[in-house]
């Protein structure tokens, strides 16, 4: 039985680091860039909005029509 606890809790701790991990570091590159990919998959002919900015951009709110994609 303390095996198997002991399991659950690398898996949990994996789980962590994980999905928090990159984001809690990001602080430690301040040269690093980010680059975000945006697909419309929406369906039914719908564009989808969306507002895209950082620290130092602010691109504003856009949309993309169907089928789509914006780097």
């Amino acid at each position: 039985m303390k095996g198997n606890t002991v399991m659950q809790l690398f898996y949990f701790s994996l789980f962590v680091a994980l999905a928090f991990g990159p984001s809690a570091t990001s602080g430690l590159w301040p040269g690093r860039k980010r680059f975000v990919r945006i697909v419309n998959n929406l369906g039914n002919n719908q564009q989808l909005a969306y507002h895209c900015w950082s620290q130092d951009d602010d691109l504003g709110v856009r949309r993309l029509p169907p089928i789509q994609e914006w780097e």
